[in-house]
């Protein structure tokens, strides 16, 4: 009797041990850079504002701690330009956003005039919200292509927003 027991737990255990190897395993940002590496690929973020123009944001900025730092604006944000440094393989883009007031806004991401991924995201008042553009396969990004991010709002909506924490998924293969 006291062998059935002992076999029981060993296998619980090892059922057990398993299952963590499987869960860390899954929670690994696969294709997610290292911060040396995100920087040897893009140069920078630039940004178009309604009636303002475009904006330079250097990727330092948007990968740092600091969430919705001063140093991004809440703007009438138009399109969000990723600044390449090299070719390479993207499996999309997530960042955070908040907008001044609730309403929908569309983040479409694109390479040139090709439409990869699209999302309409309803935000509330003052409350972040994760904007994920993810790929189900990877894209090959050159440096001189425009890999950008073409934000579209309901007619007459002049919902102003601030983004932070900009993350690209590289595809290593």
């Amino acid at each position: 009797m006291k062998n059935k027991i002992l076999i029981g737990a060993g296998i619980l255990l090892t059922v057990l041990i398993l299952g963590l190897i499987i869960i860390c395993g899954a929670s690994t940002p696969s294709g997610t850079p290292t911060k040396e590496t995100y920087e040897v690929r893009v140069d920078s973020v630039q940004v178009e504002i309604e009636g303002e123009g475009a904006r330079n944001i250097p990727l330092s900025i948007l990968t740092d701690n600091i969430q919705f730092n001063a140093e991004i604006e809440n703007k009438e944000y138009t399109d969000i330009k990723i600044i390449n440094k090299q070719n390479y393989k993207s499996k999309g883009i997530v960042f955070l956003a908040k907008a001044e007031s609730n309403s929908n806004i569309k983040f479409s991401l694109y390479k040139n005039d090709e439409l990869l991924q699209s999302v309409e995201v309803s935000f509330k008042e003052g409350e972040p919200a994760d904007v994920a553009l993810l790929l189900e396969s990877s894209v090959n990004i050159n440096k001189d292509d425009n890999f950008h991010i073409k934000v579209e709002r309901n007619e007459g909506d002049e919902t102003r927003f601030v983004f932070d924490s900009l993350l690209s998924f590289f595809d290593e293969e």
